[in-house]
Order: C-alpha cells, then structure tokens, then sequence
C-alpha cells in the first residue's frame, strides 16, 4: 500500500484547496482560520467596549473635578467669611483691637497646623509599590545567580 499516492499519479487536494467539484475541501485550515476571525471579532468587540467604557469614565471623572474645584471654592469662601465675621465678632462685642483679633485669629490656625503635623507624623506611610519592588529586586538576584552559574 502506498501511503504518498505516487501510483496514482496524483496527490490528494491539500486542506482549504479546491477538490474535484470545485468547492473547498473544509479541512483544520479552514476551522483555524475561522477560529482565529472569531477572536479577532471578539478582541475588536471587547476593545470597542473598552474604549466607550474609557469615554464614559473620562466624563464622570471631569464632571467631579469641576464639581470638586466648585465645591473647594465654595468651602474657601465659606471659612474666609467665618474667618471675617470672628475677627469682627471679637472687634465689635469684645472690645479687642484690630491686632489682637486678628493675631488671635492667626495663633488659633498655628496651634491647629501643629496640631495636623503632629498628626501626620504618627501616620506610618509605606512606599508606594513595595511589594512590586522587592518582588522585581529578587527577581534581580535570581537573574543574577543564573547568570554566574551559568559563566562558570
């Protein structure tokens, strides 16, 4: 029995090639190929949606910051206004000088900023991607390694 068909003169269609009635012979080929288009509908798909969900969250996070810059104008406003009416309230009711209040005033936001930085120094704060680093740095000595054992 010869399997490369020599006697016949002739060798079989190839997969994906035209066989005696002139269509396609469905083969592998023709199942990958098909395989492969579907995915690549699918990668466009998720990548479309990827993009409108890229869109969608880009608007969302411009409509907070200008409701949040808003937001911190109106705060400012708020406390110079209170900042103001104290100052006057310790001027008019209490009798104090223009000076007194206002280094009242400005001794009061000392004490507070003190008091913030004291808070922030008890705050422990990691680096930002520790983790990631000491995972890259052993993968660095591994590397390392591999490489002298490897030279000698």
């Amino acid at each position: 029995m010869d399997l490369n068909h020599s006697s016949k003169g002739s060798s079989p269609p190839a997969l994906g090639e035209a066989n005696g009635s002139g269509t396609l012979d469905p083969g592998l080929s023709a199942r990958i190929v098909g395989l492969v288009a579907s995915l690549c509908r699918h990668v466009l798909d998720l990548g479309s949606l990827a993009a409108e969900e890229a869109r969608n969250l880009i608007r969302q996070s411009l409509v907070i910051l200008i409701l949040s810059l808003g937001l911190i104008f109106a705060i400012a406003v708020a406390y110079l206004a209170m900042i103001a009416t104290g100052i006057s309230l310790l001027i008019f009711s209490h009798g104090w000088g223009w000076a007194a209040a206002f280094g009242a005033v400005s001794l009061g936001h000392l004490v507070l900023a003190l008091i913030l930085i004291g808070l922030l120094r008890l705050q422990s704060f990691r680096p930002p991607f520790e983790a990631t680093v000491a995972e890259l740095q052993r993968d660095l000595e591994d590397l390392t390694k591999y490489a002298k054992k490897s030279s000698k």
